[in-house]
């Protein structure tokens, strides 16, 4: 599937935590569908992510024997999103433009899955800084 019919397909798909199919998400789980459907890369199961763990506590656990971080926006790459206390707390998928494909929400004000560009979240006070990161473990 290319991203454009990725995007496409998942726009205003609605947000539920643990969500990780074509029909509702969370942000974790857009990023997961994003690598198997467009990048055919499945990623390893997360032990905890069904079972709602929290996500710092899984980010965490996962990041370095799943993902690489690589310093800057690449397509296709997943950007982290850190809150105040730098605490990651979203994550999303770069895409074309500047523009990160997520879906933010939660259980009191869930969401949809949107696009916006970088800058607009990182100037909208919800997040105190960025990392990206490549996949470099799949089954």
């Amino acid at each position: 599937m290319t991203e454009s019919d990725f995007i496409s397909l998942m726009l205003n798909k609605p947000w539920v935590n643990r969500g990780d199919t074509v029909e509702s998400c969370d942000c974790y789980g857009l990023v997961k569908l994003y690598n198997e459907l467009v990048q055919d890369k499945v990623l390893p199961v997360v032990k905890g992510y069904k079972e709602g763990f929290k996500f710092d506590s899984l980010w965490r656990k996962e990041i370095d024997s799943t993902w690489r971080q690589t310093g800057r926006w690449a397509a296709g790459s997943m950007v982290t999103f850190y809150d105040n206390a730098n605490q990651p707390v979203h994550v999303g998928v770069c895409v074309g433009n500047q523009q990160v494909l997520h879906s933010p929400g939660t259980e009191e004000n869930p969401g949809k899955v949107s696009i916006h560009k970088l800058a607009t979240l990182m100037n909208s006070g919800a997040y105190k800084n960025v990392t990206f990161h490549k996949v470099v473990k799949h089954a």
